[in-house]
């Protein structure tokens, strides 16, 4: 059995961000008490005050308006997070699995064209 402070250790958590109006890449090492992979769980402890949380704008939006959650990092721009997607072959993919895989696709394609072209600005 691994210990927490093993886990954090051996894995910690970092965050990825891009500074505002530059190419530079700024990464914070975030410690606390919880560790989670779920939005909505890591959502019902930051209005908690039980830590912070990374999620994108639109799953804060309602908190980020009516002043509940603050942003912590307001002059970063963009994240950075590794995608990893293991599945089985084509032709035995359940049509879920192919589904959520050709959103991510053509997620993915949007971006690169997106940025082949100049990034357009973000609504706030």
């Amino acid at each position: 059995m691994i210990s927490y402070q093993e886990l954090v250790r051996t894995f910690p958590n970092i965050w990825r961000f891009r500074v505002h109006g530059s190419d530079d890449v700024q990464d914070y090492r975030v410690t606390g008490n919880y560790i989670c992979d779920n939005t909505q769980t890591a959502l019902e402890l930051a209005r908690n005050n039980l830590g912070i949380v990374f999620a994108p704008k639109e799953s804060l939006r309602k908190e980020l308006k009516n002043g509940s959650l603050v942003p912590c990092f307001p002059h970063q721009e963009e994240w950075w997070l590794d995608l990893t997607a293991i599945f089985r072959k084509r032709e035995y993919q359940p049509w879920r699995v192919q589904y959520v895989l050709d959103g991510v696709l053509n997620n993915l394609r949007q971006q690169i064209a997106q940025a082949a072209h100049g990034r357009p600005e973000l609504d706030d």
